[in-house]
């Protein structure tokens, strides 16, 4: 016999166990019995083993502006390998960073130029646990960058839609898109 927490059939002469989700360390019993009821038992302790939360792909180095935020889904990059269900995230060590935090989703905001780093603890629902530590560095924004001088420019009267590329005359360092009025 086994608890609610295994499933089991008997098949001729093997035990066949599958553990539900809330497993836990179980003894089994077994009984074994002839043709004229007489019997024989005895009994093994089945152990759970969880597997801890892995991450899914590499963790990004995070590069940011300082005072600028970037919110990022934790359920893309971390996975339960026992499949048991949703993760829980909470926020471990942090450096140089404001957080925000709501269910699977955190917004880090750098808070100084230089490195930063944020640990999230990951928990499975039978409570195996990982800590994985996001990495970045954050830097001042810098204003864009005239690459030439704007130009005198002359349109004929009547000629049309007369079009200047600003994006032939400035740049941002950090690759943002820039906006003109």
């Amino acid at each position: 016999s086994a608890s609610v927490n295994v499933s089991y059939s008997i098949d001729e002469d093997q035990l066949l166990l599958v553990p539900l989700a809330e497993f836990t360390d179980e003894e089994v019993t077994v009984t074994a019995f002839n043709s004229f009821n007489n019997s024989i038992g005895d009994s093994f302790n089945l152990s759970a083993i969880n597997e801890a939360p892995v991450i899914l792909s590499e963790l990004p180095t995070l590069e940011l502006a300082t005072g600028t935020e970037i919110v990022l889904n934790l359920d893309d990059y971390f996975d339960d390998p026992d499949s048991e269900s949703s993760l829980a995230y909470a926020i471990g060590d942090v450096e140089n960073a404001f957080i925000s935090f709501q269910d699977n989703l955190i917004e880090i905001t750098p808070s100084a130029d230089g490195s930063f780093s944020v640990s999230i603890i990951v928990t499975d629902v039978l409570n195996a646990e990982a800590i994985f530590t996001f990495f970045g560095e954050s830097t001042t924004n810098q204003a864009p960058n005239a690459l030439k001088e704007l130009e005198d420019f002359e349109i004929n009267i009547n000629s049309g839609v007369f079009t200047i590329d600003f994006n032939e005359y400035f740049e941002d360092p950090e690759g943002l898109e820039l906006a003109y009025s």
